[in-house]
């Protein structure tokens, strides 16, 4: 992973089923815009956030956003990952982290499940 100025953390939940990760693997691309795209888990399935901060610190990077794949706030959105971001934050004091609103919440996703409704309704 190179140097970059932003980088941003995707984190969905985990499951021990391989086929529930698959989705999510196939939304990183790498790099977007300059900013670098990385996929993280809560549980049980690795990298983990901290496993992704710590390659990221080691090259560089000072700006870590992080999106949760989560529909809406609950134990993991509202609990876990400020927990993990605190201790992140006193493990690596250079960097500047920002925890994004969940993916659910985004007006796009929202305008596309009622799409998806929509079609289902017909």
């Amino acid at each position: 992973m190179a140097c970059t100025n932003i980088s941003l953390i995707l984190v969905a939940h985990g499951s021990k089923d391989p086929k529930w990760c698959k989705p999510f693997e196939t939304l990183v691309v790498g790099s977007y815009h300059g900013t670098t795209l990385h996929l993280a888990y809560m549980d049980i399935n690795e990298p983990s956030l901290f496993s992704v901060t710590e390659q990221l610190a080691k090259n560089g990077t000072k700006n870590i956003k992080i999106l949760p794949l989560f529909m809406s706030g609950g134990g993991h959105v509202d609990k876990d990952i400020p927990k993990q971001v605190k201790e992140l934050k006193v493990k690596f004091p250079d960097i500047n982290f920002e925890v994004l609103p969940p993916i659910g919440e985004h007006p796009k996703i929202v305008s596309s499940i009622n799409e998806i409704i929509k079609d289902y309704a017909i």
